[in-house]
C-alpha cells in the first residue's frame, strides 16, 4: 500500500522550472492540470499529514456537522470560504467535498502567491474548474485576489468554475468591521479591498470542537488508532486538532532523548504515556513523575544522556506532550 500512494505521489508532484519556480500549479508529472478525481491523496491539496509519515494513507474522512451547508453553497457556485481555527479540518472537508462534486473539475491549485495570477488565467481557459485557494488569507492584499479577478472569473459561466477556500479564524477577525477603526490612510485602503473579497463569499463556519454527532460518526473508524487515539483528548481538544498535532509532539518527544537535548523531559513523556496505558486518568503527581521516569533514563543510557536536573522545565514539557498522550 506504501508504494501505491507512493507512486501516486510522484504522479502528482509538483512542477517547477526552473525559470518559473515561484509561479508553480499542482500538476501531473506530464505537466498537466489534474482533474479533482485524480487528487488519491488529501495532501496533494494542502491537507498536514496525520502521523508524519507522507507514504502513509490518511485517516478515513468523518463526515462534518458542517458538509450539508458547504455542498448546497458549492452547487450555487461561485466563491466558497469555509472558516474555522487552526487544525479544525477545513482542507480535508472541502477536499472529501470537492472530490464528491466535482470529480471531472479541473483542480487549479497555485503553490505560492506567485503563481495567483497563472492559476486566475488557467481557470479561465478551463471548461469547468476549482480554483483552490488553501489558506486565503496568503492571496490577499497587494498583486492578490479582488473582487474584479473573481466577478469577471466567474462572469458567463456560472455553475462551471468553483473557487474554494479555506481561512483560519483568527486571520478571518482582521476583517471585523471594529477593525477599520485602528487604520489610516493607505492600510485602511488596502484593508477595504481584502474585506470587499471575503463579503463575496458564501462563507461556512468549521467549529474546532467535535460535536457528539461528529464524534459518534468517527468512532464507526476506531479500527484506525488514529481516529481511536484522538477520540480519547476529543472532550478538550477537536479531533481533527489532535491528530494533525500527533507528529510534532512525537518528533519533539524522540528528539528530546538526544545526549544534551532534554532526556529527562522525554523520559517524563514516557513514564505518563505509559502511565495513561495501564488505566490510570487521574493527573500525576510531579514527584510520581520524578521517581517514574528513572527506569526509563536509566533504559535509555543513564548519565551518557547528560540530563539536566528534574525541574519546573521538565514537567512543562511533560504537560505539552501528555495533552495527546
Amino acid at each position: 500500500m506504501t508504494a501505491v500512494y507512493g507512486l501516486v505521489a510522484d504522479y502528482l508532484r509538483p512542477q517547477r522550472s526552473a525559470s518559473n519556480a515561484a509561479a508553480a500549479l499542482l500538476r501531473t508529472a506530464s505537466g498537466r492540470i489534474p482533474r479533482i478525481n485524480q487528487l488519491d491523496r488529501p495532501e496533494l491539496a494542502g491537507v498536514h499529514p496525520a502521523d508524519g509519515h507522507h507514504g502513509q494513507q490518511a485517516p478515513p474522512y468523518v463526515e462534518r456537522d458542517a458538509e450539508p451547508l458547504l455542498r448546497h453553497a458549492l452547487l450555487q457556485g461561485g466563491f466558497v470560504l469555509i472558516v474555522g481555527e487552526s487544525t479544525a479540518g477545513k482542507t480535508r472537508l472541502a477536499y472529501e467535498v470537492a472530490r464528491d462534486l466535482f470529480p471531472r473539475h479541473a483542480f487549479i491549485r497555485p503553490l505560492s502567491r506567485a503563481a495567483l495570477a497563472g492559476a486566475l488565467e488557467m481557470a479561465r481557459r478551463k471548461r469547468r474548474a476549482v480554483l483552490w485557494l488553501d489558506d486565503l488569507e496568503n492571496y490577499l492584499g497587494a498583486d492578490g485576489v479582488t473582487t474584479s479577478m473573481l466577478t469577471g472569473l466567474f462572469q458567463d459561466r456560472a455553475g462551471r468554475i468553483v473557487v474554494l477556500a479555506t481561512m483560519r479564524s483568527q486571520e478571518y477577525r482582521r476583517y471585523d468591521a471594529r477593525e477599520e477603526s485602528r487604520l489610516t490612510g493607505s492600510d485602511r485602503d488596502a484593508w477595504r479591498v481584502q474585506r470587499e473579497v471575503l463579503h463575496l463569499a458564501r462563507t461556512v463556519r468549521l467549529a474546532r470542537h467535535w460535536s457528539m454527532a461528529e464524534q459518534q460518526r468517527a468512532r464507526a473508524h476506531q479500527t484506525d488508532p488514529r481516529i481511536r487515539f484522538a477520540l480519547d483528548s476529543c472532550e478538550r481538544f477537536g479531533l481533527a486538532e489532535v491528530v494533525a498535532a500527533g507528529p510534532e509532539l512525537l518528533a519533539a518527544w524522540e528528539n528530546a532523548w538526544a545526549p544534551g537535548a532534554n532526556p529527562r523531559g522525554a523520559a517524563v513523556v514516557a513514564a505518563a504515556v505509559d502511565c495513561r496505558r495501564s488505566g490510570l486518568r487521574r493527573p500525576v503527581s510531579r514527584q510520581w513523575l520524578q521517581e517514574l521516569s528513572l527506569p526509563y533514563l536509566a533504559a535509555r543510557g543513564g548519565p551518557d544522556l547528560r540530563q539536566a536536573a528534574f525541574s519546573s522545565g521538565t514537567t512543562a514539557t511533560a504537560t505539552r506532550h501528555s495533552i495527546t498522550c
